[in-house]
């Protein structure tokens, strides 16, 4: 048998980043006293055309009272024809909070239109990057790095944490090697175990296709699963069992989502369905036969299992939306298989069950 993958204990922790580019609307960016609009064409057909934008969809990002995300589309009014569509962003100078009691709508207004966005999809070099990244508790630094474009662009930012709902990221460089792009100061703002903020370039003018990036950081380490990455939550409890009391269900994030005890050692996850657990970390599955559970990384969402009927370890990768801790990739068979459908038609390409 293979060993199981051991990471040691230690201040720095890492998680993923994600990013999406968005650039500047020059010719709208007056619509409002103080606001910034950006957009991200995602598709672009005679955008020339179109007399109007139509903003849709506007929302705050988290609890964020200065940042708001949406949708927009292309249109001419006479004929309502579209033209492109994609994602805007919204920044305020000053905050503007929604009054209690409102009643939100999807359609948010519809602004002249006085001149073409670029017939191509956002020309921002860190569209679409994705990467591991690090957090220092001892140093309250977060190392960002991911690989966007054929490049890897690296930076170290200053963090303050502001409550458990958002965070403070000081004025941080990103750079390629090459290149080298100055952001402003800008939060972070917590949805579940999600943060994400919009940065801005310090000079706008020195790199004009990118003057919005969106960052998505995800996947920290949170002992006691309460959605609150630990590097920011001011009270870590106690890291959660896997076996919940008696007919009592329990939400862990990293470990298969949501799960019952029926009260005879018998447990029901979301992901995995039933199994026994009387002798865990060995947990026995009437689909899989014995299976060892062990983690990849302390707290992470990723696992490794040891399907002892197939001789192999499996890796697993939960995700926060419900549901999607189902498949797995088993290493010896070189295969992908499902939890829930261990007997598949073959034409799925899934690995079938064990005889046991």
């Amino acid at each position: 048998m293979a060993g199981l993958p051991l990471l040691a204990h230690a201040e720095t922790t890492s998680f993923t980043a994600t990013t999406t580019g968005f650039k500047p609307a020059t010719t709208l960016d007056q619509v409002l006293s103080g606001a910034s609009l950006d957009f991200l064409v995602s598709t672009a057909a005679d955008a020339s055309a179109s007399t109007h934008i139509l903003v849709t969809d506007l929302m705050p990002v988290g609890d964020s009272d200065t940042v708001y995300e949406g949708e927009y589309t292309g249109v001419t009014l006479s004929s309502g024809a579209t033209a492109d569509t994609g994602k805007v962003v919204l920044k305020l100078d000053a905050a503007v909070p929604v009054p209690s009691g409102s009643v939100s709508s999807p359609i948010v207004g519809i602004i002249p239109r006085a001149g073409a966005f670029p017939e191509a999809a956002s020309l921002n070099p860190l569209d679409a990057g994705e990467g591991e990244s690090t957090v220092n508790t001892d140093t309250d630094t977060i190392a960002l790095s991911f690989s966007a474009g054929g490049s890897t662009y690296t930076g170290n930012a200053t963090y303050t944490v502001k409550s458990q709902s958002e965070i403070e990221l000081s004025a941080f460089a990103l750079t390629d090697g090459t290149s080298t792009w100055q952001f402003e100061a800008t939060t972070f703002e917590r949805s579940y175990a999600t943060l994400t903020g919009f940065a801005s370039l310090s000079d706008a003018s020195a790199s004009a296709d990118m003057a919005v990036t969106k960052f998505v950081l995800n996947y920290f380490v949170d002992k006691d699963t309460d959605m609150v990455p630990d590097f920011m939550d001011s009270n870590v409890g106690e890291q959660p069992t896997l076996t919940p009391d008696d007919e009592e269900w329990v939400f862990n994030p990293n470990l298969f989502r949501w799960f019952y005890n029926n009260g005879d050692d018998w447990t029901f996850t979301d992901g995995m369905s039933w199994f026994y657990t009387a002798s865990f970390p060995w947990i026995y599955s009437p689909e899989w036969g014995w299976v060892l559970f062990g983690e990849a990384a302390p707290q992470s969402a990723a696992a490794y299992l040891w399907i002892d009927e197939l001789s192999t370890w499996v890796y697993t990768k939960t995700t926060r939306n419900q549901g999607e801790a189902k498949f797995f990739y088993a290493f010896e068979q070189q295969q992908n298989g499902s939890w829930r459908n261990a007997n598949p038609d073959a034409s799925t390409g899934l690995i079938s069950r064990p005889a046991l």
